[in-house]
This record gives C-alpha cells, structure tokens and sequence, in this order.
C-alpha cells in the first residue's frame, strides 16, 4: 500500500471535497493508511503530505456529520469508521447530557433518527411566553441559536425568524441579521 498511498489519500480527499454529501469510506481506511504511513521515513515529505492531507480529510468528514446531526439524518451515520463513529458517539453523548441531564446516549441510539433534534424543537417550544423576540431576516447563513432561553436554527440568507431581542440585537451588530421588528410574547 505505501507506494500507491498518497494516491489512495488523494483520491479518498479529492471525492470528499467534490461532493456535497458524506461519503462512504471503508471502515478500516484509517487504520490502513496509517499502518502505511507507519512504513514511511519520519521525516520523508510523502508522509508528512499524507498526514496532513488525513487530518484534513478526518475534521471534513467531521463537519459532514455534525451538519447530518443538524439535519435529524442520524440513520445515514450508521455506516462510519470506528474513529470517526467514537467522536460523533462522545458529540451526541455531550449534547444528551446538556439537554435536561439525561443519560448520555448509547451508540446504539445513534440510529434513532432525529432525536436530538426533536427535543431541541420541544425545548424550543418551551421557552419563557414574556420574553422580548424580534423579527429578523438573516443576511448569511448562521448556524444553530444554543441558547439558555432559545434553541432554533440553522438558517440561510433570507430566513426570517423570531428570536430573542437581545441575540436579535447581537446578530445586527454582528452584520448577520437584519431587525424587522421588537415583538413581546
């Protein structure tokens, strides 16, 4: 495998980056690249090139799943290699013991589609009725609002959405959104 290595890695990267959505990778492609690197000088240029280029390949692969998460698409994480299936495991863990104490979730639960997603809307739902909201448009995409009093998002240029005044106004600041009006609840 180490003299078609970096092809191998090129290759692998090269489809990451070039489609939109996840794609499939062999469940022991890391621990097979790796082995291999292992095979290489410490200080050879193709080994320094290919790790790199796995790192980078790993945090985008990462990023997919998180966005999969994002989306409730949790049954298309079924099929991950262990390294990344351990990370997202301990993200999906997190997030169940920051959401009202529960136990954290098993891997097993990773195929319940959407969970996570469903109790952030119920808790969403939930939110204090006085609370000063604002109608905002957003001027760029933001990503999901996790806050204290309000869970809501993610969104694109051109959503509006009711959210709290004070992100509201935190946001116009920021360049992300555009106020459109200070509502009471």
């Amino acid at each position: 495998m180490s003299t078609d290595l970096p092809a191998k890695v090129y290759n692998v990267f090269k489809r990451e980056l070039t489609e939109i959505n996840l794609q499939t990778l062999e469940p022991e492609f890391y621990q097979t690249v790796l082995k291999a690197i292992e095979e290489l000088k410490k200080d050879s240029q193709i080994r320094i090139t290919v790790l790199q280029t796995i790192r980078i390949l790993f945090l985008i692969r990462l990023k997919k799943e998180i966005d999969l998460i994002i989306r409730g698409e949790m049954d298309k994480l079924r099929e991950l290699p262990p390294e990344e299936k351990e990370i997202i495991d301990k993200i999906l863990s997190t997030m169940s013991q920051r959401e009202g104490g529960r136990p954290p979730l098993q891997p097993s639960e990773l195929q319940e589609t959407s969970k996570p997603i469903k109790e952030v809307k119920e808790k969403q739902k939930e939110a204090p009725k006085k609370m000063e909201m604002s109608l905002v448009t957003f001027l760029e995409p933001y990503s999901m609002i996790l806050d204290k009093d309000f869970r809501g998002g993610p969104y694109n240029k051109g959503d509006t959405a009711h959210i709290p005044k004070r992100l509201a106004i935190e946001l116009e600041k920021k360049g992300v959104v555009e106020i459109i009006e200070i509502t009471s609840e």
